[in-house]
């Protein structure tokens, strides 16, 4: 039973990808049990201290202290002064951690990584927010209720199109949702949906994200492919512009665009494209074993 069987059971995982994954939010009871009991003190000295993770000291969405190399005793100090400890990477720096991002990334075919939260009570570490990832948050220890809310000024982020800063106030979505996470409780959050969590007691939870993989993957796959092509190697001649600062295109120019247009539309009509692409999305060395297209040229 892989683990995202073991967090949905009874529902079918077919049921789970069709249904909400990266559409809709999800949250099942008791299903994370395990991690209450699997993850101690010492996992989460080791996480803090451990030179591989970064530990961010937050408090009220403001970040205090970025990178902070402190002891256990010291983290805990700032704890008890109402700071959030914050973990990323925390998966470089647990054996346990490691293998449950594993574990989501052989499901997903996707990079993951695993933030770890200790949250005071009555505490909330940022304001309203969305991540690039999937995410799935696993309560640990304590109390945590998430406001989740639809986004529709950006519901399909990607690195490329985040914005400066996140302006939600400017949201005008009705879908809004409450949920009250227990210890051994779970919660999946689609990319890209508004969230903000407020402890009800002193809590600790795991943040699992999962990089969505979007169909932008289909021009990384076609770069590393291509890359072997003398055609697709060929130097872009110079290209002028004229005194308005508008480009000028020459006869020479259009004639390359339409033979770009014509070989590229030659390589995606191709039946053995298409499953080199889908091999590509499931390699977890992200297509490096990609034939290399000599024909192509």
């Amino acid at each position: 039973m892989n683990v995202l069987q073991e967090l949905l059971d009874p529902v079918p995982v077919r049921e789970f990808l069709h249904s909400n994954f990266s559409r809709l939010p999800f949250a099942m009871p008791n299903k994370a049990e395990r991690y209450t009991r699997d993850l101690t003190e010492a996992d989460f000295a080791a996480m803090v201290e451990g030179s591989r993770s970064i530990l961010r000291i937050v408090r009220d969405g403001r970040l205090v202290e970025d990178k902070a190399h402190i002891s256990w005793a010291e983290a805990q100090a700032y704890h008890r002064r109402g700071y959030t400890l914050l973990v990323r990477y925390a998966e470089r720096s647990s054996a346990k951690l490691e293998a449950l991002a594993g574990e989501f990334a052989d499901f997903f075919h996707a990079p993951v990584d695993i933030q770890v939260y200790l949250t005071p009570n009555k505490s909330q570490a940022f304001g309203w927010h969305y991540d690039l990832e999937e995410v799935f948050i696993i309560q640990v220890k304590g109390c945590k209720e998430y406001t989740i809310r639809q986004n529709t000024l950006n519901p399909l982020p990607v690195w490329e199109n985040m914005p400066a800063g996140l302006p939600y106030d400017r949201e005008t979505s009705r879908l809004r949702m409450t949920c009250r996470l227990e210890a051994g409780d779970w919660l999946y959050i689609p990319s890209g949906w508004w969230h903000i969590a407020q402890t009800q007691e002193e809590s600790i939870h795991l943040s699992i994200g999962v990089m969505p993989v979007v169909r932008l993957k289909l021009f990384e796959f076609l770069k590393q492919r291509l890359a072997y092509s003398p055609f697709w190697c060929q130097r872009l001649a110079w290209v002028q512009r004229d005194e308005a600062g508008s480009t000028v295109p020459k006869e020479p120019d259009k004639r390359l665009w339409e033979d770009m247009r014509t070989q590229l539309n030659g390589i995606l009509t191709r039946e053995q494209t298409f499953h080199e692409f889908l091999q590509y999305l499931v390699d977890t060395k992200r297509g490096l074993g990609v034939e290399s297209p000599a024909a192509d040229a």
